[in-house]
């Protein structure tokens, strides 16, 4: 049951684009290369992210989109996905990017501090040291300490990145459900 209903439900789905530079994401998940597969992740529906110009500009662009205070993955960890095109991914691949590379840098960059978190209030500022305190969240992020930079996930590599859509200036952020669950499981389709 859902307080507010969204596409992300249920009915979401999305084709990873074969025209990338990169490994898809079944492959980066353990499955053969050339098998096709599904990838199920329960998130929020996705946000638009206006992601245009240099790898560097793009990447600030999705980090911040990344760590909206509103979202699930703010206050909570869990794993986000991040929907880039592909004109897009031929920008970063020409720059050297690779998609570990930007998952690294949107993990270091996506953050938020704990004060920004305080300014939430009580409840969403005291979730990520309850987190903390119940061991599903590292105690190394420094949640007592205001100037502390919170990531939205626990780990870089619980961020998914696919390449999708049309070749455009629009990119999304598609937060998960933080760590209420919604973790991404992948099979591998067999004929």
């Amino acid at each position: 049951m859902a307080t507010q209903s969204n596409p992300a439900e249920y009915a979401y789905c999305i084709a990873e684009s074969e025209d990338t530079p990169w490994p898809p994401l079944h492959v980066e998940r353990g499955c053969d290369e050339g098998s096709s597969a599904v990838t199920m992740f329960a998130c929020e529906g996705p946000h638009s992210a206006d992601c245009i110009g240099t790898p560097a500009e793009m990447l600030y662009v999705l980090a911040d989109t990344m760590a909206s205070l509103g979202n699930n993955n703010v206050t909570s960890g869990g794993q986000t996905l991040v929907v880039i095109n592909p004109r897009q991914a031929e920008e970063f691949a020409k720059a050297g990017w690779t998609k570990n590379s930007i998952r690294h840098h949107l993990w270091e960059n996506g953050r938020r501090t704990v004060a920004e978190l305080k300014g939430c209030g009580q409840h969403r500022s005291g979730m990520r040291q309850s987190f903390v305190t119940q061991g599903t969240n590292p105690f190394w992020f420094g949640v007592d300490l205001p100037t502390a930079r919170i990531p939205v996930t626990n780990t870089p590599e619980d961020i998914h990145i696919v390449v999708a859509g049309g070749r455009t200036y629009f990119a999304a952020v598609c937060p998960g459900w933080g760590s209420f669950g919604g973790y991404a499981v992948t099979k591998q389709i067999h004929a």
